[in-house]
């Protein structure tokens, strides 16, 4: 890993946890699926996979670029690298490398990718800006960038908690790029072109009330809710009964509807 700061050693930590339980459930391989279907990978091309985490989009871009291409996946925790490893090693694919960096350092030649993806992790880097500035250099003229990020209007416990962050003073990261037009103003600001944004629903699902508490504990832990535990104890406290009392409104007779809603963000790189 080349960033030691806390947030990244934090991030890194945190998924190296999730890495066994990554792939469970509806909600990543879907993302995935979605961001590598709007992306109209072609066969030779060569893709950059940033924070590939168990390799969802990289293995799935692997096959689409065939023989002929090649990709490149870069991820700061060494558990989801080593499930992503055994995934490839399963499936005999040998134009996949796999990289333990961090997205905002790592080094790569200047206009050598025709593609770089990130799925589910976008939110999660410091400096947005400077990262996709970095991107647009990594980038083929003519190459694109795309990204997922989740959207202000998701129903998800997550979403449904930042701007009650917001209203006791604390901006969360769930927010950074939650419209459509935050999305575009990062692409344009980094040099790229916005080629589409589209915004759907990635999973849908009834929430029982009794797993309310289970949402709080689960973001209170979440290196994007950190902030939060910033908080006095008593205003965090005032925070986890606003929140419960915003998702238990919510509710209908058989339970809170709990909806990732995702932006699905392209930029291009201008030709020459």
């Amino acid at each position: 890993m080349n960033d030691s700061s806390p947030f990244t050693a934090e991030v890194a930590a945190y998924f190296d946890r999730r890495s066994a339980t990554y792939d469970a459930g509806d909600f990543h391989p879907r993302l995935a699926a979605r961001l590598i279907e709007a992306a109209g990978i072609k066969e030779g091309q060569t893709v950059l996979d940033v924070a590939t985490g168990t390799g969802l989009v990289a293995i799935e871009a692997a096959r689409r670029v065939g023989a002929s291409g090649r990709v490149i996946g870069l991820d700061i925790s060494p558990g989801m690298l080593a499930r992503a490893r055994r995934k490839i090693d399963d499936l005999a694919l040998p134009n996949i490398e796999l990289r333990e960096a961090d997205a905002g350092t790592a080094d790569m030649p200047p206009d050598g990718f025709d593609l770089i993806l990130c799925s589910a992790a976008l939110v999660f880097m410091a400096d947005i800006p400077a990262v996709l500035r970095g991107w647009h250099k990594f980038l083929k003229p003519g190459g694109y960038v795309g990204f997922d990020a989740p959207a202000e209007n998701s129903t998800a416990a997550g979403s449904t908690l930042a701007p009650l962050a917001f209203s006791h003073g604390i901006a969360s990261g769930y927010a950074r790029l939650s419209t459509p037009g935050a999305c575009r103003e990062v692409l344009n600001n980094a040099g790229f072109e916005v080629a589409h944004i589209h915004t759907e629903i990635i999973t849908q699902r009834i929430m029982p009330l009794s797993e309310i508490d289970a949402a709080w504990t689960g973001i209170i832990n979440h290196p994007l809710s950190r902030s939060l535990l910033d908080l006095p104890p008593e205003a965090l406290a005032r925070l986890k009964e606003d929140f419960r009392a915003n998702v238990a409104s919510l509710a209908t007779p058989e339970g809170i509807v709990d909806r990732n809603i995702m932006h699905i963000a392209f930029g291009r790189k201008p030709t020459l």
